[in-house]
């Protein structure tokens, strides 16, 4: 499902790293992102390590940017203007999809996804098929069966720079035949990626694809579950929060 939104977080994600990069005349564009890693806030061998396909569930989100983001996000939990918005974004955008719920359980900190050209948002598996990136459904790592996936674009996303995903769980169909996710900034999509495969490709659009992924969970659905969450990372508290 795509609902059209008044996406904040693009001037927000921007100011971050303007204010981390001091280049503010290089990041005109989000889609440029990978120009920043020309400046001399990076040395060549950490931008040799940047520019590798990660593995995934190891280094995947070891990136300078995605640091940057949680530094950011750490420093003030309490006054944090980023943190403030994407609060009243779920108030205003999201909470209002689940009208029999007084709370719904949220990713307490979205997942920063970046794809550089050349490279994937995610990391790559040991055993995924040629030309297929990180294969998996969110289940493989543990989430909750009734956990909903919300995608918020900070560039637009279309083609190798986004994801690629199968219609319905347990399809069978050929990689080649996986839906390709496309959306545009003022967009927010929809889908329990937790049942369903999905996956990315190198990137070869000469664009940074960058957007945000979140997870939501009808709070009596969590509950329900609550023992068998108690103590993990997924217990409330720790990688959720409610609202």
């Amino acid at each position: 499902m795509t609902t059209k939104i008044d996406n904040v977080f693009i001037n927000l994600l921007r100011d971050i790293f303007v204010d981390e990069f001091a280049k503010p005349d290089i990041l005109t564009n989000m889609d440029q992102l990978h120009l920043l890693l020309n400046t001399d806030k990076i040395n060549e061998h950490d931008k040799k390590h940047y520019l590798a396909v990660p593995t995934l569930g190891v280094n995947d989100r070891k990136c300078i940017f995605v640091n940057t983001f949680h530094k950011h996000i750490d420093a003030d939990t309490n006054t944090n203007t980023f943190l403030n918005k994407y609060y009243d974004f779920i108030k205003e955008y999201i909470k209002p999809l689940f009208p029999n719920e007084d709370q719904i359980v949220i990713q307490k900190t979205p997942n920063l996804r970046i794809s550089f050209p050349n490279l994937t948002a995610i990391g790559a598996k040991l055993d995924d098929p040629e030309g297929i990136i990180g294969l998996h459904k969110d289940s493989d790592f543990g989430h909750h069966k009734d956990e909903i996936n919300f995608i918020i674009p900070i560039t637009e996303m279309y083609d190798t720079n986004s994801i690629y995903y199968e219609p319905y769980a347990d399809s069978l169909m050929d990689y080649d035949q996986y839906l390709n996710l496309k959306l545009n900034t003022n967009e927010m999509f929809t889908e329990k990626f937790n049942k369903l495969k999905h996956y990315n490709k190198i990137n070869i659009t000469n664009k940074t694809r960058i957007s945000f992924d979140l997870r939501i969970i009808p709070y009596s659905k969590y509950m329900e579950d609550i023992e068998f969450f108690r103590g993990t990372k997924f217990e409330l508290g720790k990688y959720y929060i409610s609202l």
